[in-house]
């Protein structure tokens, strides 16, 4: 690979779309570097972004010319090295041979032919159709009577073909000349290359007369030529596809499904239903159809349906370890925001990407298939709150009383009758798989069915209050409320109150969380003893129910407990205990039947709980350690997952998600 190719790929790698500093002495400073590193006057271990200023403030414009004429030949310059030292200094999206050429006077194309051709047909189609975009360019909005000539002696050297370049070029030369290339093209290797020097140039560049004998020439190429005839076909395809109008897309796409290519066929058929889609459930069933026609289009697919498709990579550092699952990176993800697991559905909030759509999108993702179910686009509201309810995502932003439902299952943003009653839940609601609603305001908890409040409680705020904080809870078909009331003389009183479809049916005092499983009400409650608490276990009937005494007690030497978020299992309990000054968290194992517990001396900053495998994971965001274990305390040894910026974990199907922000 040349040296210019290389250089070229990695500045628009890296720098795309960035304003231009003054180019010349980049230019420049790209060749001197290229021959330094060649006469090894220049090596990684003294190139840094200093010096490189330094080449760009010392040395002129001779150098690029110099280069040039020799042909660039530094093919074995290690890639890696420029792309780190170049990438921080060349900020520029146009071609290098267009930099090259607008600072060269017009030279006879005698001259032209007897030093460069030899350079030109060494360069790959892709640099010389970008080089032709950025001249076509200078000539047609910046009036650049030179750079129309470059492109013309560019194009006939690419392209082979024989035709007299005028000595005079005016307004309209380029336009006459190509329309007259088209018209009188006849071998499939021409129609080749000359669709992919015009393919890199956007649709809108070219003047009226132009556009429509660019458009049938490509058009043509592409209905006519085979996939086995011109094997990078299906990339110049959805180039061409992306450069130009949608209703040309439209007009493109019904020409290629009448055509002779069944790829081609194919593709446009699929690309047409995606245009065509109404939901972005239907339109990601229709991307991953098309990936199984070419592998090309799988680079394809964001850009397609405006939805980010590229967002896992898998580490396979721990692939072959036995008894670890595969191990994916999810990048880009609001740290923010709360992830979520549905049965097998992941949903997560991906952070804007400027290049589709400046809004963050919430994303769906099968973790069995490992395929993006559906996306959608958050409000740019501030104070977006997320909450999943049964089936249902709660998109919710307090400040601005906007509430969307969206349906896990169906990727359908619901009209709900709950909507209008959620933007009035100033503190919270949970919405329950039997359709009733539970919402908090400041003292009170109210409960609807359809839009009609059926309950409504009040809480009575105590005298000589400092403070009056409430948690809403989802405990399955019911709802829990965690009260912690702090009194001026700084004593604490914490209560847990759980709400039906009848409104409050109970309140546990000094109670700090409880859960309901089966027939059994399970609290954790404060003993007044330092660092104890007690876990109470109780019969529960859901007809009639009501605080019966606890049948069993089990006094834990731990505090700051919880229920760890995982399905409970009536002899096995795990709770957590949080350091509320390390942050740092342990799991408590419980046995309700004999009652012993034990407290594991591992911390843990991160958690989560397999459903499918019933495994635990633990990772600590100082020591790295990852740690998986399960309702028995049989741990695996750990091993290090190093991630700075990791933000949550998330097991699912025998895989374990890392969420990061970056």
């Amino acid at each position: 690979m040349q040296i210019i190719e290389i250089l070229q790929n990695e500045i628009e790698k890296y720098c795309h779309n960035q304003t231009p500093p003054p180019i010349q002495e980049h230019i420049v400073a790209s060749a001197h570097l290229a021959k330094k590193i060649f006469s090894e006057q220049f090596t990684p271990n003294n190139c840094t972004e200093t010096t490189l200023k330094q080449f760009i403030h010392d040395i002129s414009f001779h150098n690029i010319q110099y280069a040039c004429a020799h042909g660039f030949p530094f093919a074995f310059i290690d890639c890696e090295f420029i792309e780190s030292v170049i990438s921080r200094v060349i900020k520029d999206g146009k071609s290098l041979l267009y930099r090259i050429f607008s600072h060269v006077d017009v030279i006879e194309e005698s001259i032209l032919n007897e030093k460069y051709t030899s350079l030109i047909t060494s360069l790959s189609t892709e640099l010389i159709a970008k080089t032709c975009r950025d001249l076509y360019s200078a000539y047609r909005f910046n009036s650049d009577l030179r750079a129309g000539y470059y492109y013309l002696w560019l194009f006939k050297t690419a392209t082979k073909i024989d035709f007299k370049i005028p000595a005079q070029i005016e307004v309209d030369t380029i336009e006459n000349l190509l329309i007259e290339i088209c018209d009188q093209a006849t071998s499939e290797e021409l129609y080749i290359k000359i669709s992919e020097i015009l393919s890199f140039t956007p649709f809108s560049y070219y003047k009226p007369n132009l556009k429509e004998a660019v458009f049938d020439f490509l058009s043509a190429t592409l209905r006519e030529i085979s996939v086995n005839d011109w094997p990078s076909k299906m990339e110049l395809f959805m180039r061409f596809l992306f450069l130009i109008p949608l209703e040309k897309q439209r007009v493109l796409l019904i020409d290629l499904f009448n055509g002779e290519c069944p790829e081609t066929t194919e593709a446009s058929e699929l690309i047409l239903q995606i245009l065509q889609a109404s939901s972005p459930k239907e339109k990601t069933k229709l991307a991953y159809l098309l990936e199984t026609i070419h592998p090309y289009f799988s680079s394809c697919l964001s850009a397609l349906c405006n939805a980010p498709y590229q967002l896992f990579e898998n580490q396979l550092v721990f692939s072959s370890t036995e008894g670890l699952p595969s191990i994916k990176s999810i990048h880009n993800v609001d740290p923010s925001k709360q992830i979520f697991l549905y049965k097998h559905t992941l949903l997560f909030v991906k952070t804007p990407d400027p290049q589709f759509d400046p809004l963050p999108y919430i994303v769906a993702y099968d973790t069995l298939t490992e395929k993006i179910l559906y996306w959608f686009s958050m409000p740019d509201l501030p104070a977006i709150e997320l909450s999943l309810s049964g089936n249902r995502l709660i998109i919710r932003s307090s400040s601005h009383f906007y509430v969307d439902v969206l349906n896990v299952e169906t990727g359908e943003i619901e009209n709900s009758s709950f909507r209008e009653i959620c933007r009035a839940a100033p503190k919270g609601f949970y919405l329950n798989d039997e359709n009733t609603l539970f919402t908090q305001s400041k003292n009170a908890v109210s409960v609807f069915k359809k839009e009609q409040k059926i309950a409504e409680c009040f809480f009575n705020s105590p005298q000589k209050l400092q403070s009056d904080l409430f948690q809403l809870l989802p405990l399955n078909e019911y709802c829990g409320i965690s009260r912690k009331i702090t009194f001026s003389n700084k004593k604490v009183r914490e209560e847990f109150h759980v709400f039906s479809n009848k409104g409050r049916i109970l309140t546990i005092p000094n109670c700090l969380d409880a859960m309901i499983i089966d027939n059994y009400l399970y609290s954790i409650e404060s003993t007044g003893i330092e660092n104890t608490t007690a876990l109470s276990v109780r019969d529960f009937n859901h007809d009639a129910p009501r605080l019966d005494t606890a049948k069993r007690v089990i006094c834990i030497k731990a505090s700051h407990l919880s229920f760890a978020k995982m399905p409970l299992n009536a002899s096995s309990i795990i709770l957590v205990s949080e350091d509320p000054i390390r942050k740092e968290k342990r799991l408590v194992f419980v046995n309700s039947v004999t009652g012993v517990s034990i407290m594991d001396a591992r911390t843990f900053t991160h958690f989560s709980f397999d459903l499918m495998t019933d495994k635990i994971w633990l990772w600590h965001s100082k020591s790295h350690n990852l740690y998986q274990t399960d309702r028995q305390k049989s741990f695996i040894f750990p091993v290090s997952l190093a991630s700075d910026n990791l933000s949550q974990l998330q097991a699912a199907n025998g895989s374990l998600f890392v969420l990061s922000p970056k």
